[in-house]
């Protein structure tokens, strides 16, 4: 009887025991939507499939601490893992909060602000520092809370074609140190511009994004007035580690929706053109670089081990034995620690071709007051260590050969990158940069419609800079071409008063009616002193009427060749990605009538040649040019007004109200700077009634 009475009462205990754990799970839900569970003895090829069902949030060795919401552990349940429910660490954390008066009164950065006070700290930021900081929210939060971005820069509202760097952080909203961290990275930063030489130089230039709270519904889950209810996940309950697009398991590796969050982010990165970042986190102490989601090491695995460990040896310096010391004395590979779908980290460097690691802050998520600063103490060079970084490499500026314009083009290095490793240039400075490892690499510049170039042999040291600047040929034919303009011709050549007297526009004229050419040809200075002016070269196909396949504005010499906005001689490349079987060559000029050649382009040699100065029979129709010397033949002047016929028109639309200006103006038939008599009288009247020959 006495053993029945015995079992009856551990039968009951276990069953209060027991009670009372669903009790307090439920409880955890009730209060947080999550719980942090431990799970014992998972063997290394049972990670990922249980990463797939719960958030990991660490490993060592055959223990993993893990995070769930109420569905998640419903679906662990299932798996027959022995487990433990661990504190959350929100429990018993009652941080000291700071209004934003009591944060601009001491800034001894060992509170946290409330919600209010945080947003009113970030646009400070920009009052105080209008000239370098611009601060902006890139979305919202499930519920409403703002996403706030501060953008620093010597120049922060123009695009000089610096390297762009980003910092985030705790977008696990209970991870909270970076978040200080980040707010104090900010004032260190524009608190010391000028003064400091270091930090000049840095905002001088990056272009420097820094977003303190990625997750402000997590980390203000017990309201804008505390940071002591902090959570991981967002308001919707979604790990926002887990919502990225991933390269191994698609868009949506967690079965949810993109969250708003994480729409934000990823809008904000195509907006940028980033070339490194890194994002904070808590809950231990490790620089943890690409990959996560597969076990293949990332191509510039030797340069992550180089920038992660100058990190971490860094730390070391400033802080006590012990700090960021695990691993491989703080640095690991994400896969080798634990792998996960879904990260952040892997979506920005396998999409957005931006260098990022995940940086593990501090064993403890929610880090007290009084040990804000000095873990901020270890980490403040190491942190200004990594932002250099976006100095080094390769860099340069890839230009279109034809026009000068900057293009977008892909920098890949040959027998190296693999799984989106390259990188691209950007609009409108087209600039690139390509952090790399020391070493010399052969690099393939590429870009739609336009020949690649290999350049081999580059050369890379550690912490320096190797400038590349690249201009791409277009994909079409060279043409070597002459013609001749009636206004500026003197004896054997054309004059080049304009450019003598500085009046050659930088930019291509053309982009006016009746011309309408959308074309970006334009350079800094013009090349040399034998240019005459701009022309418009046109290819089209008269077959069945008059297509036109391609157009381009350049430069025409003294002696009548054209050239490239380059200003060298002949041959000139103009871009045609199809070359009809009826190919003809037409001549615009601003103030002279159009001209077509009379037949089809042949190529010979590599080189389509066409000389209309030798003949009026070289141009397309009947007295197409003019004789304006012996034997040598040349465009009409005087159509001013660009309608094809060279009438009073011109003269009443134009001339009357230009005569007697200098500059740059169509009135000026002869080309010598000024609108007068000699244009409207020697240099039109013989030539009224003249109208351009080219078909319709």
């Amino acid at each position: 009887m006495r053993k029945i009475m015995l079992l009856f009462a551990l039968s009951t205990l276990s069953f209060f025991i027991m009670a009372q754990a669903v009790t307090d799970i439920d409880k955890q839900f009730k209060i947080n939507g999550e719980i942090y569970l431990s799970v014992k003895d998972v063997q290394k090829d049972q990670i990922k499939n249980l990463s797939k069902i719960i958030s990991i949030d660490n490993v060592k060795d055959n223990l993993i601490i893990g995070n769930a919401n109420k569905e998640e552990f419903r679906l662990f349940l299932k798996t027959g893992f022995g487990f433990d429910i661990l504190p959350h660490p929100n429990e018993s954390f009652n941080p000291k909060m700071s209004s934003f008066e009591e944060l601009e009164g001491e800034k001894s950065w060992d509170t946290y602000p409330t919600y209010d006070a945080y947003v009113a700290m970030m646009y400070q930021f920009e009052s105080d520092y209008p000239e370098i900081c611009k601060v902006y929210s890139i979305g919202q939060t499930v519920q409403g809370r703002q996403l706030l971005v501060a953008k620093i820069s010597d120049n922060v509202e123009n695009n000089e074609g610096e390297p762009e760097f980003f910092y985030t952080s705790t977008m696990h909203g209970d991870e909270t140190a970076g978040y200080i961290f980040m707010l104090r990275l900010i004032d260190s930063l524009l608190s010391t511009y000028g003064t400091s030489t270091r930090i000049t130089k840095l905002i001088d230039s990056i272009v420097i994004y820094i977003n303190p709270l990625a997750n402000p519904d997590g980390t203000y889950h017990g309201g804008n007035s505390t940071v002591g209810g902090a959570i991981r996940r967002n308001a919707n309950n979604v790990d926002l580690n887990r919502n990225y697009p991933d390269p191994e398991d698609g868009p949506h590796p967690d079965g949810h929706l993109w969250q708003p969050e994480t729409v934000a982010f990823m809008n904000f990165a195509d907006s940028c053109h980033l070339t490194m970042s890194c994002n904070m986190h808590a809950g231990s102490e490790v620089c943890n670089y690409p990959w996560d989601t597969w076990s293949q090491y990332p191509a510039d695995s030797a340069w992550w081990e180089y920038v992660c460990h100058e990190y971490a040896d860094t730390a070391h310096a400033y802080s006590p034995s012990g700090y960021l010391s695990g691993f491989d004395n703080g640095v690991t590979n994400g896969y080798v620690w634990y792998s996960i779908s879904g990260g952040r980290q892997d979506y920005m460097n396998y999409f957005q071709q931006c260098r990022e690691f995940t940086l593990e802050l501090s064993y403890t998520k929610l880090l007290s007051g009084y040990n804000l600063p000095i873990y901020w103490g270890y980490n403040r060079n190491s942190l200004l260590n990594y932002m250099e970084q976006v100095l080094y490499g390769v860099r340069g500026i890839i230009t279109d050969a034809s026009t000068n314009q900057p293009i977008i083009a892909e920098v890949a290095i040959l027998n190296f990158d693999k799984d989106s490793s390259m990188v691209f240039s950007d609009l409108p400075a087209g600039n690139y940069h390509r952090p790399i490892f020391e070493g010399t690499y052969n690099i393939r510049f590429s870009a739609p419609g336009y020949e690649a170039d290999t350049v081999f042999g580059v050369m890379v040291t550690s912490e320096s800079t190797t400038s590349l600047n690249i201009a791409l040929k277009p994909i079409g034919i060279d043409l070597d071409l002459k013609v001749f303009l009636e206004g500026p011709f003197i004896g054997e050549t054309m004059s080049t008063n304009l450019n003598a007297g500085n009046l050659l526009p930088k930019s291509q004229p053309y982009n006016v009616a009746p011309w309408d050419y959308t074309g970006v040809e334009s350079i800094s200075s013009i090349p040399n002193g034998d240019i005459v002016d701009w022309i418009l070269v046109e290819l089209a196909d008269t077959t069945g009427g008059y297509t036109i396949f391609s157009r381009q504005a350049c430069f025409l010499m003294t002696n009548g060749k054209i050239s490239g906005i380059d200003g060298t001689e002949t041959p000139v490349r103009i871009a045609i990605q199809d070359i009809p079987d009826n190919l003809f060559l037409v001549i615009r000029n601003r103030n002279h009538l159009d001209i077509m050649s009379a037949v089809p382009l042949v190529e010979s040699g590599g080189v389509y040649h066409y000389d209309f100065t030798t003949g009026n029979n070289q141009a397309f129709g009947t007295d197409a040019q003019k004789e304006i010397i012996s034997g040598i033949w040349g465009m009409y002047s005087g159509d001013i007004n660009g309608d094809g016929i060279i009438d009073s028109y011109d003269k009443s639309d134009n001339w009357d109200t230009e005569a007697g200006i200098s500059g740059y103006l169509n009135s000026d038939l002869n080309l010598d700077g000024e609108a007068n008599n000699i244009d409207k009288d020697e240099k039109r009247l013989d030539n009224l009634g003249k109208t351009s020959q080219i078909p319709d």
